[in-house]
């Protein structure tokens, strides 16, 4: 912990170029997991739970991938059966971090240590509080999809297609297009699996996948003289685009 602590609040300061101060802290990462998983007692369990509460605060831990601390937590949660501990950690530090990069994998080990513990209440009440992030309303979408209700998912995937476009995150409305095609194709809807792969080949990073989706939607019989349509279109759209 020491060792990863004197790296972790000075590594701007250090030259790291070949990256072996992030495998020094990797490695005792290992041995803390070995500690956690085998033979450390209650007592030190707390005590490390501890430490890993003060440090966590520091993003340089995330920021360079030097230590998974979010997983410490949650293997001594396991061990202890004191999740309460590790949310409190992690409240904590949102508090002090309400909107950073790493909010996300912050609030992802929230639901997990919830989840382990049976909270399904509070989970809910977590996913609500911040469905403005992409990674936690992706865990709203797989549950609704998994329960078949699509015309929530849908409304879900285009309120997050709205705040994506308000942010500009070009590709995280790729994303959420992508899903919502999913979603078309699963219930049958063809006209609209033929309208948006025809956005999304020219929109979207895979062009040759949302052409083969649209190959296999459109009639054989209808095809070349789609074809022939759809490529001009699609010029014309992808100048508008990219000028």
């Amino acid at each position: 912990l020491q060792i990863i602590k004197n790296i972790g609040d000075k590594y701007e300061e250090f030259k790291d170029y070949d990256g072996s101060l992030g495998g020094i802290c990797q490695e005792a990462s290992e041995i803390l997991t070995d500690m956690i998983d085998n033979n450390a007692s209650r007592e030190l369990l707390f005590k490390i739970m501890g430490e890993i509460g003060a440090m966590i605060k520091n993003e340089n831990y995330e920021n360079y991938d030097l230590a998974d601390l979010n997983g410490l937590l949650f293997m001594i949660s396991l061990k202890t059966t004191d999740a309460e501990g590790a949310i409190k950690i992690i409240d904590e530090t949102l508090r002090i971090e309400p909107d950073s990069f790493r909010t996300s994998s912050l609030v992802i080990s929230k639901i997990n240590l919830l989840e382990n513990a049976g909270r399904q209440e509070e989970i809910e009440s977590v996913i609500s509080q911040y469905l403005y992030l992409p990674e936690i309303r992706k865990i709203r979408l797989e549950e609704l999809i998994e329960n078949k209700a699509f015309q929530k998912a849908l409304s879900l995937i285009d309120d997050g297609i709205k705040l994506a476009e308000k942010e500009n995150h070009s590709g995280t409305v790729c994303y959420w297009k992508d899903q919502k095609l999913s979603i078309y194709q699963k219930t049958g809807q063809q006209e609209k699996v033929i309208e948006l792969a025809e956005d999304l080949f020219t929109t979207g990073r895979d062009s040759l996948r949302y052409f083969h989706i649209l190959k296999n939607t459109v009639s054989s019989d209808q095809w070349t003289a789609y074809l022939d349509k759809f490529l001009i279109h699609a010029e014309k759209n992808k100048q508008s685009v990219y000028g």
